[in-house]
């Protein structure tokens, strides 16, 4: 305490005055540290304080207030905070607290959802979850505009944000046994996966995207064909059965093959979202390009079992196209019910007999007038259409299209999009009619009995059928 005297001399009864400073004690000096030490805390809490962000999900299976977790790439990120019923009760909400460094989740093309132990077509996924509990996953956006409202999923992403890769498009008419997680195929070695579908607006096809993993993309080009590898492949030809897969998870789940044909000139890696077409199997994927379909409709005078939608059309032996309608009609000056069949052919599959034929005609494939024209002049000189047996044990039928210049000019009926010709009768049928007496004697093979007289019963009607084919022949050919 400092004391200022006052100079000179002093009026009688008059006191001296005295000025003093004031002063803290230090009882006072702890509380007030205490007080600066905690406004500190409580602006650093403020300032390392994570966002809020409130999610949606159908149900609250495995949320609880103040113990699940939110984790990226396994790291806890968050935590919820409280869990309740949407005011119209249909959903329910989370709160979730989010870290500071945390704060780009809140990005709008972010994603939640809750991981739990889960078995689909990509595999088992969450098996860890069964010891430590449901936790939300979270996956960061790439958008530069922020919310805090979101919607979470009901399923994992089978791609989450930034994974180096390409997406591409497909193109079906149906998914078959395809979902999401289906594997996708190069060489039989998995290389991505099905990432997402859903049907064209118009509800005639399916749209499938696929997500192809870096640096495998690369090996997706332009001219690349993708077929659908599910399930088995059973091919029985003149070499006997052939079995192909692709793998067991593609026979149990589905899955997507795709491959460039060997001579591919001039082709270059694909860009992301390129469309592409499925085709149903490897064969049809990879065999040259259709080209243009010209459509021709047949008239038949006899019945036709065993002809179904599908089959095939041949030139010569040539598979040139392929059946697409059998219909019964009604000939009302007749008083008969014959039978309309509608082929689509490929004349691009005649190879270089299409390219000289074009050349020598001078004909543009483009002109559809002109090619009608083309079919007629081809019907005028001969051409005829006969359904055959394809395959005696299930009876079916096919188109074999040739030229049969000796025969009687028959009336056609031609129209600008679909020319049509009567073919001559089925060799089909005349089988059927001929061999009635041998398949009824032939065919009624024993119940019981050893494997000898089962083989000497079928070389028997192997035998029969030899001959009989042969008579069939000789009676098509002279029966004009």
């Amino acid at each position: 305490m400092k004391q200022q005297a006052i100079d000179g001399p002093q009026a009688p009864g008059q006191a001296p005055i005295k000025t003093r400073r004031f002063s803290v004690s230090l009882v006072w000096i702890v509380p007030i540290v205490a007080v600066l030490v905690g406004i500190s805390l409580v602006v650093h809490s403020i300032m390392q304080e994570g966002p809020t962000i409130t999610v949606t999900f159908k149900t609250g299976d495995g949320l609880t207030a103040n113990k699940t977790e939110v984790k990226y790439r396994n790291v806890v990120i968050g935590h919820v905070t409280d869990v309740e019923l949407s005011d119209d009760h249909k959903s329910v909400n989370a709160t979730i607290k989010l870290a500071k460094q945390a704060e780009t989740f809140t990005r709008e093309d972010s994603q939640y959802w809750v991981v739990r132990p889960r078995i689909g077509a990509g595999g088992v996924s969450g098996i860890d979850t069964l010891l430590s509990g449901d936790y939300i996953g979270a996956d960061i956006g790439q958008a530069n505009a922020r919310k805090k409202n979101f919607k979470g999923l009901e399923n994992p992403p089978p791609i989450t944000y930034g994974e180096p890769g390409k997406r591409f498009s497909l193109r079906t008419q149906d998914l078959g046994s395809l979902d999401i997680g289906s594997p996708v195929y190069y060489r039989k070695i998995p290389v991505g996966q099905v990432v997402a579908y859903a049907l064209d607006p118009d509800g005639k096809g399916v749209n499938i995207d696929l997500f192809i993993h870096s640096p495998n993309d690369a090996y997706v080009t332009e001219n690349t064909r993708f077929w659908n590898a599910s399930g088995i492949d059973v091919n029985v030809g003149a070499n006997g059965f052939a079995v192909k897969t692709e793998s067991l998870s593609a026979i149990l789940v589905g899955g997507i093959a795709f491959r460039a044909p060997e001579y591919s000139p001039n082709d270059k890696p694909a860009p992301e979202e390129y469309a592409y077409e499925l085709f149903d199997d490897q064969q049809s994927a990879l065999a040259p390009p259709n080209g243009k379909p010209q459509f021709l409709a047949l008239r038949f005078d006899q019945a036709l079992r065993g002809l179904k939608v599908d089959a095939p059309v041949e030139f010569l032996g040539v598979e040139i196209g392929k059946v697409v309608s059998v219909n019964l009609d009604f000939d009302a000056k007749k008083r008969s019910f014959p039978i309309n069949v509608g082929i689509v052919i490929y004349p691009q599959r005649l190879g270089q007999a299409h390219t000289k034929m074009l050349k020598e005609l001078n004909h543009d494939p483009n002109d559809e007038a002109a090619g009608v024209r083309l079919i007629g002049t081809f019907i005028d000189n001969g051409l005829r259409a006969q359904a055959r047996t394809g395959n005696l044990l299930t009876g079916q039928l096919y188109i074999a299209l040739d030229f049969t210049p000796k025969r009687r000019r028959l009336p056609s009926i031609r129209t600008p999009a679909r020319p049509a010709f009567r073919p001559f009768p089925a060799a089909s049928n005349s089988c059927r009619k001929n061999s009635k007496p041998w398949s009824a004697r032939s065919m009624r093979c024993p119940s019981s009995g050893s494997p000898a007289t089962w083989t000497a019963t079928l070389w028997n009607c192997a035998k029969v059928w030899a001959v009989q084919r042969q008579d069939f022949a000789w009676r098509a050919k002279h029966s004009d």
